[in-house]
């Protein structure tokens, strides 16, 4: 029964736009969806780098990454994402001098 209620609220948190729901209900489900998790924040995260911003909004990408380092395969999938912004959008200085905060 728990598990049908689980599945159901996974459903609920992938469809759902932004990270909010992810964030809220994340204790629950990491345990038992990581990888799914982790593709929703992956998305998410993505389409949140296309816009330019400011260096705020860069920290707040700093640290959903950091979030997803805590996942399984979560090291592999921010390394990939961070060298895809160093190759897609080298001139956004912000950006690049947020992301050398990480540790890689």
């Amino acid at each position: 029964m728990q598990e049908k209620l689980l599945d159901r609220l996974l459903k609920a948190v992938v469809a759902a736009d932004g990270l909010w729901d992810l964030q809220t209900y994340e204790s629950l489900l990491k345990p038992h969806f990581s990888n799914q998790l982790l593709a929703k924040y992956d998305h998410e995260v993505r389409k949140m780098a296309k816009a330019t911003g400011t260096r705020r909004k860069y920290q707040q990408l700093v640290r959903i990454l950091k979030r997803m380092l805590d996942y399984p395969d979560g090291k592999s999938t921010v390394q990939t994402i961070v060298h895809g912004w160093q190759q897609q959008y080298p001139r956004r200085s912000a950006m690049m001098d947020e992301l050398s905060q990480l540790k890689l």
